[in-house]
């Protein structure tokens, strides 16, 4: 009889080779995937709106105190930072930690060679969520380089000052060398609007922009950031484009005053909010 021969080398290893050769290309590929993640992860933490945002929060005194010191950044990031043309738009989240607590650290950032004083980047929101606190709190300041909006006190009026205006802060109120100036009530306080961040979530009214004409025969699209102010009852006083399309920005704008808002309030009273909308224009 002549001998079988022998089977070839597929029909020999096919049983290990097939499953070796998948768990290969799976490690392989998550090792890609892993290795993009950490890059772009670098990219955006090397950024200016990033490593500002961590800058200030870390130097807050009020997030001190509620997570400890020092304050560190988780390794994630959510968000993106995009540019269109000679506009640029960070919008980025992200885990942070102290010895006490941990938190999200949510910031917004403009830049922008169309706007005057906006060649560099600038921080409209910063807002921090800290675990067990229902109340967000905003570190440093709203814009890069501007004092914390403050409380701020006004010397009472003494109408026995002859030549000195009244309620003038600063003031200098006519009192003796023996007799100490009055300490300023409470009610005399002057309150700053609070920062709101994105308020797009916290509207009973959002009016969607008109794509105008104009912009779409130009294929303008993208997003458009409104700054706003509210007044105590919730209504829109101001609104202004920081970002977006010029052919884009005065439609955003026109829809910004028409939304509404539930009042906020701070121990039971009323106050103004400043905050951003943001609108999306989707080419057609």
């Amino acid at each position: 009889m002549d001998p079988q021969p022998r089977p070839g080398w597929w029909k020999r290893n096919w049983k290990w080779f097939v499953p070796v050769t998948l768990v290969c290309a799976v490690v392989l590929g998550a090792a890609i995937i892993g290795l993009i993640a950490t890059a772009v992860m670098g990219s955006i933490k090397s950024s200016v709106p990033y490593t500002r945002a961590l800058a200030q929060a870390k130097a807050d005194p009020t997030l001190i105190a509620e997570m400890g010191s020092p304050i560190e950044a988780g390794w994630y990031v959510t968000g993106s930072i995009r540019s269109t043309g000679q506009n640029s738009f960070a919008d980025l989240t992200f885990p942070i930690h102290g010895p006490n607590k941990s938190g999200t650290l949510h910031v917004i950032a403009l830049k922008s060679t169309l706007v005057q004083g906006m060649e560099d980047w600038k921080i409209t929101v910063l807002e921090a969520k800290v675990a067990g606190r229902s109340e967000p709190i905003f570190p440093g300041a709203p814009n890069d380089g501007e004092p914390v909006r403050r409380e701020i006190d006004v010397a009472p009026a003494n109408p026995g000052a002859p030549g000195i205006k009244s309620g003038v802060v600063g003031g200098v109120p006519n009192a003796s060398a023996d007799e100490p100036p009055p300490p300023a009530p409470s009610s005399s306080r002057i309150k700053a609007p609070i920062s709101g961040g994105v308020l797009n979530g916290r509207a009973i009214k959002l009016p969607q922009p008109i794509y105008p004409p104009i912009a779409k025969a130009a294929k303008a699209g993208g997003t458009v950031v409104v700054q706003i102010l509210l007044d105590e009852n919730g209504n829109v006083i101001s609104a202004h484009a920081v970002s977006g399309h010029p052919l884009l920005k005065a439609s955003a704008e026109a829809a910004a005053r028409e939304a509404r808002f539930t009042p906020t309030k701070l121990s039971g009273q009323a106050v103004k909010v400043s905050g951003v909308l943001t609108y999306n224009f989707v080419q057609q």
